[in-house]
């Protein structure tokens, strides 16, 4: 390895959150709650975007080292919460974040890994570690790895939907470095996001609050702030209610896919607080502007709209459901300990997986 490399498993250990901050965060997220099971929707898409940085140049000598890595993030993760004796079900959730509808309302829509996904070499390294983790979480206990077309935010409501239906009503925590599927907070109870944050050998992760707690617009903005501290957001966003955090970022601007500044941040936050008069209210893109009759004026409704498609959970949970996904997509355990420890001497035989911590 070059000097001027980064190894694989140092980029991912990044969404290792240190158990010292993971007692914090979740003793603050889920006080006094009882519950013995969680599940864990991890976005793979931030490790991805990650690897492929303008900054460094990623050490690719061991092409599995990616696979690995994920693994022992769900070990990680798994271990912490068996050591507060809760049981995990773990989704590592697969998506490029480009979905084909998306980029044909907005040919520049998240543009910049677009221009990411040039990098041939990165890109052919990332697919291979997909197609053996399809191959092997299968055999790992309650550990599915699932890929789409749509965005990962996507994906982890059809899945946090279709658990509830199974009776899976125990609590969801949304581990990202992108804050397109902090969106899902305000549509599930019992639901987080956690954003792990690594600056200067600091653990500074932060995490939501569930909806329905107390001081949960106040922690959700302050997840949102923080995680775009590179960009500069400085205004106070409190007093705009959570629920409508799409429409703040659609009517000013959605950095994290490449959505351009329409309105300056002061002026979107008044258009919502006259539509909602600060209540708790979710608006719909026809009650923004019905509520907001000079919005109009300076932005027609038909500007907007393409956002509002690309950002908005329920119309791109619509796609998805008219796709195909929906009727390929499952999840599964295979019980065969043989296959698993060829998939093991076959692939990572220079970087084994340690099966016991899973």
């Amino acid at each position: 390895m070059n000097s001027d490399q980064i190894p694989v498993e140092f980029i991912v250990s990044r969404y290792m959150v240190k158990y010292v901050r993971l007692d914090q965060l979740i003793q603050f997220a889920f006080k006094g709650s009882e519950a013995t099971h969680i599940n864990l929707y991890i976005d793979l898409y931030g490790l991805y975007r990650t690897l492929m940085s303008r900054n460094y140049r990623t050490d690719m000598s061991d092409y599995t080292a990616l696979t690995v890595s994920i693994i022992n993030i769900c070990a990680h993760y798994r271990a912490y919460f068996k050591r507060i004796g809760v049981s995990t079900t773990i989704f590592l959730v697969s998506s490029y974040n480009l979905p084909e509808e998306s980029l044909q309302l907005m040919p520049s829509y998240n543009k910049t890994f677009q221009e990411k996904l040039q990098s041939k070499s990165l890109r052919e390294m990332i697919e291979l570690n997909i197609e053996l983790l399809d191959i092997l979480c299968p055999y790992l206990p309650s550990i599915y790895f699932i890929k789409t077309q749509f965005e990962s935010a996507t994906m982890i409501n059809y899945l946090i939907r279709t658990e509830g239906l199974k009776g899976n009503e125990d609590p969801n925590i949304i581990i990202s470095s992108d804050l397109y599927p902090i969106q899902l907070v305000n549509k599930y109870n019992n639901t987080v996001f956690l954003r792990p944050i690594k600056q200067y050998h600091e653990d500074n992760s932060v995490i939501t609050l569930p909806k329905d707690s107390e001081g949960f617009d106040e922690m959700f903005w302050a997840v949102v702030t923080r995680s775009r501290s590179k960009i500069g957001v400085s205004e106070h966003l409190g007093d705009t209610r959570a629920c409508n955090f799409e429409y703040l970022q659609i009517l000013n601007s959605f950095p994290e896919r490449n959505l351009p500044v329409i309105l300056n941040i002061t002026m979107a936050k008044r258009y919502i607080m006259q539509a909602t008069n600060g209540a708790n209210i979710p608006l719909t893109l026809d009650m923004l502007y019905e509520l907001s009759p000079d919005l109009s004026n300076r932005v027609p409704m038909e500007t907007i709209r393409p956002r509002w498609k690309v950002l908005n959970l329920g119309y791109q949970d619509a796609s998805f459901r008219n796709s195909l996904e929906p009727k390929i997509t499952h999840y599964e355990d295979l019980s065969d300990p043989g296959a698993v420890q060829m998939i093991n001497s076959k692939y990572f035989a220079n970087n084994p997986i340690d099966l016991l911590r899973l």
